[in-house]
């Protein structure tokens, strides 16, 4: 075969049906392999997010229940080891406070580079809530993303109110996570 006749012949083995659907399945499956992956990915953020929302409201709740008697009687030591549990938890959890029925702020933990904005407003909205609902059992007030949470602690026969736990959660930790695992 002569060096014309080689490319020539090339050039018909790429220009057949069978070449060209080749190609065709191959670009297909690839766009589906993407649309699939990513969402996949956005499931596991959401789901992700979910469980996150879901461990802070219930994290919150346990620990409102837990600071009740230390709320009702001001002791600033117990209020900080509850507070302390809470960022004892994990990497997602960022800040705690405290706050007594009378809004006055007990207690403040707080992870470097985090804040509490708008968390002692959370609070308030809560026991501000208790008091023109009291018969509200397990009162829970969440930020409108959910990562912060706030639980009304109650204390005593009459099961009294007696302030407020109020958390901050970070999804960035199970993010990373999921942008780690989509780039394997």
């Amino acid at each position: 075969m002569q060096p014309d006749e080689k490319t020539t012949a090339r050039r018909r083995s790429l220009n057949s049906v069978f070449v060209k659907l080749s190609l065709l399945v191959a670009a297909c499956v690839a766009v589906v392999a993407i649309a699939l992956a990513s969402m996949a990915s956005q499931n596991a953020t959401k789901e992700a997010l979910e469980a996150l929302r879901a461990k802070a409201s219930t994290v919150t709740g346990l620990l409102g229940q837990q600071a009740g008697g230390a709320l009702q009687f001001r002791k600033p030591e117990a209020i900080t080891a509850i507070l302390q549990d809470a960022l004892d938890i994990g990497d997602e959890s960022v800040a705690a406070i405290a706050l007594a029925a009378d809004r006055e702020m007990l207690g403040e933990l707080v992870k470097d580079g985090f804040d509490t904005g708008g968390m002692a407003q959370l609070g308030t909205e809560a026991l501000d809530y208790s008091e023109a609902f009291p018969e509200e059992e397990n009162v829970t007030i969440v930020s409108a993303d959910g990562m912060t949470v706030a639980r009304l602690s109650r204390f005593g026969k009459n099961n009294q109110v007696t302030g407020a736990i109020v958390t901050r959660w970070t999804p960035d930790y199970a993010l990373a996570a999921i942008s780690a695992a989509n780039l394997r």
